[in-house]
């Protein structure tokens, strides 16, 4: 018995949030009830489960206004270092498509609130703020989930993001900040904070 989809008791000390779940494809189809009555039916290509491992997901789209300061995760799938966490309890989205067919398009999603919310909890985190970061010009992004670029910056009195840096820990940004090549681009994300101690600079 591993365990990995036992959710009462082996959680302790951990930090549940609020994160909405990415689950691939979502398709909106007439379906119909035992009792023969008209239904609509939501389907997800990627469903997730209470008990599932997770981790944290990045793009373009997850943004701190647009999710609503939640961070974004689907189901685990990388290999390597990844930010992980489990999934203790699942509630419906927002809004469902209005129409009959399949949205594919992850900025539709998370724009219209078809993204189902969940309490998870990510391993190893043990705070998390709001915080502002400085992607520095032609530097890159700041992504959701990394932190290995991530510094906080003295002279600046902020976390900054760049490419030049490797050697980041102990803060994990949790949703996007897109660079620029003309300019340093200054957003706002949900910051998780591990314990490890942050590169200061």
């Amino acid at each position: 018995m591993t365990g990995t989809m036992t959710v009462a008791g082996d959680i302790q000390g951990g930090m549940p949030i609020t994160c909405l779940l990415y689950e691939g494809d979502i398709t909106r189809a007439a379906g119909e009830t035992r009792t023969g009555l008209d239904s609509v039916v939501i389907t997800r290509a990627a469903a997730l489960q209470v008990g599932d491992l997770v981790e944290v997901m990045d793009d373009a789209a997850f943004t701190y206004s647009a999710t609503e300061g939640l961070p974004v995760v689907k189901k685990l799938a990388s290999t390597g270092a990844v930010r992980i966490g489990k999934v203790i309890a699942i509630d419906r989205a927002k809004n469902i498509p209005a129409s009959d067919g399949t949205v594919s398009t992850i900025a539709t999603m998370v724009n219209n609130g078809y993204l189902r919310r969940a309490t998870v909890v990510l391993f190893g985190i043990e705070s998390y703020a709001v915080q502002s970061i400085k992607v520095s010009q032609s530097k890159g992004n700041c992504a959701a989930g990394t932190g290995s670029n991530i510094a906080y910056d003295l002279s600046e009195a902020m976390f900054v993001a760049s490419s030049g840096i490797s050697s980041g820990q102990g803060a994990i940004p949790l949703h996007r900040v897109t660079g620029s090549s003309s300019e340093a681009v200054t957003g706002t994300v949900l910051m998780a904070f591990t314990g490890d101690p942050i590169l200061v600079q």
